[in-house]
Formats: structure tokens, C-alpha cells, sequence
């Protein structure tokens, strides 16, 4: 519980160093309140993705997502026009517009999910192995229940689809993540393979990162018994 008070204390009350930046300040006080909003697109997409809900409520939802994004558009733009250099910033830092833009795509709302993957690695960044190992677990979980939710909005209505349930869906994404590619389903249109595609990519990434943290703890025993 201690762990978890000084990783939320650091979270929503960064204690910052003299003649920090304007934009630092910005990003270590904005961490806290993006992740929620992070958190709370996830909610809404789930719940107009799988809830029974009448559309008015379904209507309230999609807008919360959009304003989800102008939320993240803001950080952006804040973060952009406090800048030292704005064009140096502004290309180191074009994936970020990328996370701004193509999650407005349907295909592409799972990249809404990045921002709680780069602040679940951030604090986990200090604890080596073990949290490696937690952050790969959380971001695979998260990865999959997204991929699952986007893949299910994009085909479960395809008379065609082979993904008819959320079981399916998840299924699929695990099966996809995991780079096992069972092939028994598929998806049929074309936003769900362009999702299929950012999948595979990102279940080698995770595959690495994996590999490599076997590999560590293997070195270490070796060595270990070695000295011993």
C-alpha cells in the first residue's frame, strides 16, 4: 500500500526541481489527470461497445469519448506552445501527434491505450526486472481488452464476421498479441485488419521484451552460481 501512496503522490503531486521548465511543469502536473482521462475513455468505449444501453445514453458516451480526445489534443498543443524549441519538439515528438490524430480513425482508437502504457513504464522504470515484468503483464492486459473491444465494434455487425461475441473477440486478440496466429478467425473488413496488422506489431514488441528479461534473469543465475 506504501508503494502504492508514493506512486500516486508522485502522480498527482510531482515535486519538481528548481528552474524546471514551463513545460515541464506542465507535463508532471497534466500525468495525473490524462491517465484518468485515459482511464475514463476505456469505460465509455466498453460501455458503447458492449452495454444495452437506449441511445441517448449511447450518444452521451461517444461524446465523452470525443471530448477525451480534445483533452488530449489540448495536452498537445500546451505542451507544444511551451516549448523551448517548437520545431525541434515538434518533430522529436511527431509520434505524439500521431496518438492525437489517428485515434480519431475507429480502426485506430486502441492507440488511446498509449498514454497509461508510457506512465505504467515510467514508474515502473526504477524497479528493473520485477516491474518490467508487471508493466509487460499490465500492458498486455490492456492491449488485448482494447484490441478486443475495437475488433468487436469493428466486425460483430459484418453479416460475414467471424467475430459474433465479445469471446470471440477476446479470443482473437490473444491469440493475435501472442503471435500464435491460429488463423480459425479472422477478421473480414478492412479497418479490423488494419487493426490486426498494429497488433502483430505490437506482440513482438511485447515478445521482446519478454525474451530480453528471460535472458537477463538466466545471465544472472548463471553468474550467480558461477561465483558460488
Amino acid at each position: 500500500m506504501s508503494r502504492l501512496k508514493v506512486a500516486l503522490h508522485a502522480l498527482f503531486r510531482p515535486e519538481l526541481p528548481e528552474g524546471a521548465s514551463r513545460q515541464r511543469r506542465w507535463e508532471a502536473r497534466a500525468e495525473g489527470p490524462m491517465l484518468l482521462i485515459s482511464v475514463a475513455f476505456l469505460i465509455l468505449f466498453a460501455w458503447t461497445t458492449l452495454g444495452t444501453a437506449d441511445d441517448k445514453w449511447t450518444n452521451f458516451a461517444e461524446v465523452g469519448m470525443w471530448l477525451t480526445w480534445v483533452a488530449f489534443a489540448v495536452d498537445y498543443l500546451v505542451r507544444l506552445v511551451l516549448a523551448e524549441n517548437r520545431w525541434r519538439w515538434f518533430f522529436v515528438h511527431i509520434w505524439e501527434l500521431a496518438l492525437v490524430i489517428l485515434p480519431m480513425f475507429r480502426a485506430l482508437r486502441i492507440l488511446r491505450v498509449v498514454p497509461i502504457l508510457v506512465l505504467l513504464q515510467r514508474y515502473s522504470a526504477t524497479q528493473q526486472r520485477v516491474s518490467v515484468a508487471m508493466y509487460t503483464a499490465a500492458g498486455s492486459f490492456l492491449l488485448i481488452l482494447v484490441a478486443a473491444l475495437s475488433i468487436y465494434d469493428l466486425e460483430h455487425a459484418d453479416p460475414d464476421s467471424q467475430i459474433n461475441n465479445f469471446g470471440d473477440a477476446i479470443w482473437w486478440s490473444f491469440v493475435t498479441v501472442t503471435t500464435v496466429g491460429y488463423g480459425d478467425i479472422a477478421p473480414v473488413s478492412s479497418s479490423g485488419r488494419i487493426l490486426a496488422v498494429f497488433l502483430m506489431f505490437a506482440g513482438i514488441a511485447i515478445f521482446g521484451v519478454v525474451s530480453v528479461t528471460v535472458a537477463s534473469w538466466l545471465i544472472e543465475q548463471v553468474e550467480s552460481s558461477s561465483q558460488q
